[in-house]
């Protein structure tokens, strides 16, 4: 599939764009309250909308602008923010290893999709989406986190669960096991040397 990518002279270094997202954090942490990789054929998404459009989370480049989804976006931004520090990722080392890869994940996607994102815009939404994913299955494999921040309400987890495995609503496998491989986890977590294979079965095995 060929990709025509936003062109990248203006996009920030992997330094500025890091201290971006780093601010966004800041900005949540003043402002937050709860309140697939290719499309579904037109034909099919007419027998059942509800069944490919997520109802509560956005993830990745196809629902991102659904006016509906805007309210999870501080969560997302805050639980990327809990996985960065708990993982102790280098914030950007993260953002030069997603620019790296940018062209390759964006070819997972629909060009009519992905063309209109702009680089800085689709790095960040890359790796906001994709450490909110590994702080979640990380929150499902150890109870004791989740209890220490109950971040999400009980309530949503059933909708959030059916939203993550939404055909559109992904981020391709390779990513977030690059991303995975980022964490530097300390010792009392007892989450290495699992794999991000092992922990999305266990985050599954906990709460879903």
């Amino acid at each position: 599939m060929s990709t025509e990518i936003v062109s990248s002279s203006t996009a920030k270094g992997s330094g500025d764009l890091a201290l971006d997202i780093t601010t966004m954090f800041e900005s949540s942490k003043q402002q937050f309250s709860i309140g697939g990789l290719i499309s579904v054929p037109d034909h099919l998404r007419k027998l059942d909308e509800q069944a490919f459009t997520p109802l509560l989370i956005s993830i990745g480049p196809i629902h991102r602008s659904n006016p509906k989804l805007q309210t999870m976006k501080k969560c997302k931004v805050r639980f990327c923010e809990y996985f960065i520090e708990r993982a102790n990722i280098n914030l950007q080392n993260l953002v030069h290893t997603i620019r790296d890869k940018e062209e390759e994940i964006r070819s997972y996607y629909a060009e009519t999709v992905v063309s209109s994102i702009s680089n800085d815009d689709f790095v960040t939404m890359i790796v906001v989406d994709g450490m909110f994913i590994l702080e979640y299955f990380v929150r499902q494999s150890n109870s004791l986190l989740e209890e220490d921040d109950p971040t999400i309400p009980v309530w949503m987890h059933t909708i959030l669960q059916s939203d993550l495995v939404l055909l559109e609503n992904q981020l391709p496998f390779f990513v977030l096991e690059m991303l995975f491989q980022q964490a530097n986890f300390p010792a009392e977590l007892e989450l290495k040397p699992l794999s991000f294979r092992e922990l999305a079965f266990d985050g599954g095995r906990g709460g879903w």
